[in-house]
């Protein structure tokens, strides 16, 4: 598909940013980590943690970079988990299945627990996404899917995110 989800456009709006993290806590458990990769990841585990702050409880953040960094600590994860923490691993969107399976065994090679990702879209075609990640031993839940977002596109769109939307000619 050629339609384009900027969902790390959303959660740098206030209200995506709070739906998003509502989204996230829901599906955590208690003493859970929540890691995500790069930059999108960053503002999903971002939203995370402000929604952690509101409810009162605790989730370990993680964020993976895309490749260690060649000074300081040399770490391409940061962040305030342990290892053997079971992790939640979070996608803005996924597609193939690609980028969260590399993010799987990068955790997994730290000595974390992977066992579930959760997508805020998930636009596999043909549950792409899902067998390669069944693959490593990993489920995927997700918020919306892309058929479902192009079929309500309206109930989707959130006040204020929008400038041409929020303010029409």
């Amino acid at each position: 598909s050629s339609t384009y989800i900027d969902v790390k456009g959303l959660a740098l709006q206030p209200r995506g940013h709070s739906l998003i993290g509502q989204l996230i806590m829901d599906f955590v458990d208690e003493e859970m980590a929540v890691a995500g990769v790069g930059i999108g990841g960053a503002t999903l585990v971002s939203a995370a943690i402000t929604e952690m702050m509101i409810r009162q409880e605790w989730v370990f953040p993680l964020i993976i970079r895309e490749s260690p960094k060649n000074h300081g600590l040399h770490t391409q994860i940061v962040g305030s988990a342990h290892s053997g923490m079971n992790v939640l691993l979070v996608e803005d969107v996924i597609t193939t299945g690609a980028s969260a399976v590399r993010a799987v065994n990068i955790l997994r090679e730290s000595g974390y627990v992977v066992e579930h990702c959760y997508a805020i879209v998930d636009r596999s075609e043909n549950f792409a996404a899902h067998a390669a990640l069944k693959a490593v031993g990993v489920s995927l839940a997700s918020a919306a899917s892309l058929q479902e977002i192009l079929d309500h596109e309206e109930d989707y769109h959130i006040p204020g995110s929008d400038p041409v939307l929020d303010n029409p000619i």
